[in-house]
């Protein structure tokens, strides 16, 4: 009878588990990877440019690089098996195929919560790949996931 269980436990697991990854996959702006989930957004750089010079998101990512085109990027990191906010990452992103370097993602809290960020060259139109990387204090694997962004111009 116990047996009778353990394999109805182990197959109950394993269609959590193909459930979870084609939600997943259904997400174009979620990731797993390491053991973190990896949630992936885009905005416009003008509106993070755009606060006025006393609020503190107005310096975010400091100035001086700015170019048309360019687009903020924001990862929050949450640990897959308990759900807890990542804070102590290295975060870098790059755009495939560009001549761009990797940037770092800076680690910044907004509204008490932390994620990272950054300002990535995504001009034009079709669709970019950013790849992402993340390395955590003490983990022996740098976790890396793509996403792809579809571009409307500008």
């Amino acid at each position: 009878m116990k047996r009778r269980y353990h394999w109805m436990l182990a197959a109950a697991l394993q269609l959590m588990a193909l459930v979870a990854s084609a939600q997943a996959a259904a997400d174009p702006y979620v990731r797993y990877a390491e053991g973190l989930v990896v949630y992936f957004g885009v905005m416009p750089a003008e509106v993070v440019r755009g606060h006025p010079l006393a609020h503190p998101e107005s310096q975010m990512h400091g100035r001086g690089h700015e170019s048309p085109g360019e687009k903020h990027v924001v990862i929050a990191l949450f640990d897959a098996a308990t759900g807890a906010r990542i804070t102590d990452a290295t975060v870098s992103a790059r755009v495939v195929g560009s001549a761009a370097p990797a940037r770092a993602l800076e680690r910044m809290t907004v509204a008490g919560a932390t994620s990272y960020g950054n300002y990535l060259p995504l001009a034009g139109t079709g669709s970019r790949q950013i790849r992402i990387e993340i390395t955590r204090p003490g983990q022996g694997k740098t976790a890396v996931v793509t996403f792809d962004y579809p571009l409307t111009g500008a």
